[in-house]
């Protein structure tokens, strides 16, 4: 039988307590089994599939740790050049931008202009790639496409995201004792949703479309 009211309200509070803290513990352990650098990227990706999912059903009878370890495996390689091309470009800018001093202060100045322009598009490409990759079906390249024009045409959400970025750091730095259960699972849970939000917009506008 399903609670209503006050009952309801605090088991539904309960239920996602308990969720995010055993997909933090899970994202954890995954990490750390693959060694941090080859294991946070799969993980990421397996939380999160595991957040569509119980976002799409609408309740929280998942097998959360079959499912987990399910993405976590069949997403390992793909998932670790999705890190890897983040990896590679972040570093190639970050060595770009140590140049900057030496160039004269005009050219400093526009290349100033021009590294942020790239920065803030790859932070958009990051926040909404890898909740692209638990949704869509598509090749390697496109879900760094679909990440960046979807974040440029609702980039109300993306600043929603690093708004829960901004939140759930005060909320850490006040009750640090949450990290080591909900560092990671919180933020994931609030971004799949707002990324799911976005993301059925643009699947029923495509529907329309056709």
């Amino acid at each position: 039988m399903k609670l209503t009211g006050l009952r309801g309200s605090i088991n539904y509070l309960f239920e996602w307590v308990v969720t995010l803290a055993w997909l933090n513990t899970l994202w954890l352990l995954f990490t750390i089994g693959g060694m941090v650098l080859f294991g946070w990227a799969p993980a990421t990706i397996a939380m999160l599939t595991v957040l569509r999912k119980i976002y799409h059903e609408k309740n929280f009878d998942v097998a959360m740790f079959k499912t987990f370890l399910h993405a976590f495996k069949a997403n390992f390689i793909t998932a670790n050049g999705l890190s890897l091309v983040f990896l590679l470009v972040f570093g190639f800018i970050g060595s770009g931008m140590l140049t900057l001093r030496y160039l004269p202060s005009s050219l400093f100045i526009v290349m100033s202009i021009l590294y942020t322009i790239i920065i803030s598009l790859l932070f958009i490409v990051f926040l909404f790639v890898f909740p692209a990759f638990t949704h869509y079906q598509t090749t390697f390249i496109n879900y760094f496409k679909y990440a960046l024009l979807i974040g440029l045409a609702h980039f109300h959400y993306a600043l929603f995201m690093i708004l829960v970025f901004v939140l759930t750091y005060f909320l850490f730095s006040a009750f640090p004792g949450l990290l080591l259960f909900f560092a990671v699972s919180i933020p994931g849970a609030l971004m799949m949703k707002l990324a799911l939000t976005v993301f059925t917009r643009v699947d029923v506008y495509q529907a329309s479309a056709n």
